[in-house]
C-alpha cells in the first residue's frame, strides 16, 4: 500500500511541475526557503488525476476546517479551478494543490487573500502617492474626480459588507458564549457526579469494614461455640456439673478472610463498591477528555474557526477600504491645487461636464 502511494506521489508531482511552471504562488513557494521544501507533501500520494474532490476531501488532505477551505473557494474560484453545484463545490487535483499552496503562502510567507489576488492578477496593486506633484491637466482631474465618486460607491459597500460581517462576527461570539456557559454546565455535571460516586463509595468502604469486623466476630463466635459443644460431648454430666465447660477465644483459630469474605452480606458491598469504581473510572475519563471528545467542545471548535475566518474577512476589507480612502485623499488634494474646477457626474448616466476657471 504505501509503495502505490509513494508511486502516485511521484506521478502527481510530475504533473503538477508541468502544470505550474509558470504558476506565480508556485514559483515564489519554490524560491523561499521556507517553503520549497514543503511543496510536495505526502496527500499527494492520494490524489488521481481526472478525479473530483469536494470541499470536505480538500479540508482533509490539508488538515484545515470546511469554513477556512470555502472562504478560499468563495473568494478565488478562478484561481482554484472549482465548479460550485447547487451546494457543493466540485475540484480536480489541481485546484487541491492550489488550496495547500494558498495556506503554505499565507502561513508561512506571511501573506493575505489581496496578496494573492495581487499576485494572479486579480486585482491590481494600489498606486502609491506621488510627491511634487506641480500640476494636472484637465482630462487628469476630470479621471481623478470620476475615480474618486466610484471609490465613494465603493466606500458604501465597504461599509455595509463590513457592518454585515461585524453583525455576523457579534452573532459567532455570543454563540460561542453560549456554547461555553452550556460546555461549562455540562463539565460540572460531570464533576458533580464524580463527586457524587466518591462520596458514595467512601460510605460503602465504611460500612464494608464494620461488616467484615461484624462478620470476623461471627464467626469467631460460632468457632467457640462448635468447640464447646465438642467437649461438652466428651465430657460426662457429673463433670459439667462440677466444672463447667468455658472456651476463650484464644483457643480456636481466626476466622480467615476467605472465611470473612464469603459472607453474603460482605460479598454484596464489595461488588457495590467495585459497581461504584467502575462508574467512577468511566466519569473521570468523560471529564480528562471532555474537552477535545464531547459534541459541544466540537462545537466551540467549529464556531472558533468560523469566528476566525470572519474576523480574517473584516481585517482584509479594512485594508482595502483603507487603500481606498487614502487614494481618495490623493486625489481630492490634486484637485485642491486647481481652483475654480468642477465636475458634474451624472446619476444615471449622461455625458459628463466640466468647467475649469483658467
Amino acid at each position: 500500500m504505501e509503495q502505490t502511494k509513494e508511486k502516485q506521489k511521484t506521478i502527481m508531482v510530475e504533473l503538477i511541475k508541468e502544470k505550474f511552471a509558470d504558476d506565480p504562488l508556485f514559483l515564489e513557494c519554490s524560491l523561499a526557503s521556507k517553503t520549497k521544501e514543503k511543496l510536495f507533501p505526502d496527500f499527494l500520494g492520494q490524489l488521481v488525476e481526472g478525479v473530483e474532490y469536494s470541499a470536505q476531501d480538500a479540508a482533509r488532505f490539508v488538515n484545515r476546517s470546511d469554513a477556512n477551505i470555502r472562504y478560499y473557494l468563495q473568494n478565488l474560484p478562478e484561481y482554484i479551478g472549482v465548479v460550485k453545484t447547487s451546494s457543493s463545490y466540485r475540484m480536480r487535483y489541481d485546484g487541491v494543490y492550489r488550496i495547500y499552496l494558498i495556506f503554505m503562502y499565507i502561513k508561512d510567507l506571511n501573506k493575505q487573500l489581496k496578496d494573492i489576488k495581487v499576485k494572479i492578477g486579480e486585482e491590481a496593486q494600489f498606486i502609491p502617492k506621488r510627491k511634487n506633484v506641480k500640476g494636472m491637466n484637465e482630462d487628469t482631474l476630470d479621471t481623478l474626480l470620476f475615480g474618486m465618486h466610484l471609490r465613494e460607491k465603493a466606500t458604501l459597500e465597504f461599509t455595509e459588507k463590513m457592518f454585515s460581517q461585524f453583525m455576523e462576527k457579534s452573532k459567532k461570539e455570543q454563540e460561542l458564549n453560549q456554547l461555553y456557559i452550556e460546555h461549562n454546565k455540562e463539565l460540572s455535571q460531570i464533576e458533580e457526579t464524580i463527586r457524587r460516586l466518591i462520596d458514595r463509595k467512601l460510605l460503602l468502604e465504611g460500612d464494608l469494614r464494620r461488616k467484615r469486623n461484624s462478620e470476623k466476630e461471627r464467626l469467631w463466635l460460632e468457632k467457640v461455640r462448635a468447640l464447646e459443644n465438642k467437649r461438652k460431648k466428651e465430657s460426662n454430666i457429673i463433670g459439667r456439673i462440677f466444672s463447667p465447660i468455658i472456651v476463650e477465644k484464644s483457643e480456636v483459630e481466626a476466622p480467615t478472610e476467605e472465611e470473612i469474605g464469603a459472607s453474603p452480606i460482605v460479598k454484596d458491598l464489595e461488588a457495590d463498591i467495585q459497581a461504584i469504581e467502575e462508574k467512577l473510572k468511566e466519569e473521570m475519563e468523560k471529564a480528562a477528555n471532555f474537552s477535545k471528545d464531547s459534541t459541544l467542545s466540537k462545537k466551540i471548535s467549529t464556531v472558533k474557526e468560523e469566528l476566525s475566518v470572519i474576523e480574517q474577512e473584516i481585517l482584509e476589507n479594512k485594508e482595502a477600504f483603507d487603500a481606498i480612502g487614502e487614494q481618495s485623499g490623493q486625489a481630492l488634494a490634486y484637485f485642491q491645487k486647481k481652483k475654480g474646477y468642477e465636475i458634474d457626474i451624472p446619476e444615471n448616466g449622461g455625458e459628463r461636464k466640466h468647467l475649469l476657471d483658467e
